[in-house]
């Protein structure tokens, strides 16, 4: 069964990410953390912002990773078969100033913790880190502070 690489990166991540070092401000606690497809049906802010007079049972998160859909091209063998497939994912990273969080922080802490994963788990499914930007959000009420994290994979035809 072929899974997309957004799901096989939430798994990676899942798995090796270590929250303990995402920390709020007093660097003790840790940052409650939202890891979940891009694009959800519903305000971002949300999952960021005590917004429960929205229902649904929204906790709020003090950051979010939002794994993006995939750019793909084929990698060809030496007789330009195809042979695999090379991904780049976005992983969109925010957080917004509140109390006992500075978002800039949180967000520098959290890039570090993206980077390790990255580096010291290549193996498996040959991912590397591509590049970081930034990518603030400006809403009518909110700036939403982050970066896009992007990350090659390697994948089978399958």
């Amino acid at each position: 069964m072929a899974e997309d690489a957004r799901y096989r990166t939430i798994v990676y991540i899942t798995a090796y990410i270590n929250t303990s070092n995402i920390t709020k401000d007093d660097d003790a606690t840790i940052a409650n953390i939202c890891l979940m497809y891009s694009k959800p049906d519903y305000p971002l802010i949300a999952e960021l912002r005590d917004v429960g007079q929205l229902g649904g049972g929204i906790e709020e998160s003090d950051l979010t990773i939002l794994v993006g859909t995939p750019t793909s091209k084929p990698r060809t063998g030496h007789d330009y078969s195809i042979i695999g497939y090379e991904e780049s994912i976005p992983v969109y990273v925010h957080a917004i100033d509140k109390y006992g969080i500075t978002a800039e922080e949180l967000l520098w802490k959290a890039e570090a913790e993206l980077r390790r994963v990255v580096e010291t788990n290549p193996l498996g499914s040959v991912r590397t880190h591509v590049t970081t930007a930034v990518n603030n959000i400006v809403l009518p009420d909110a700036l939403l502070k982050g970066f896009t994290f992007t990350m090659n994979y390697m994948r089978d035809k399958t």
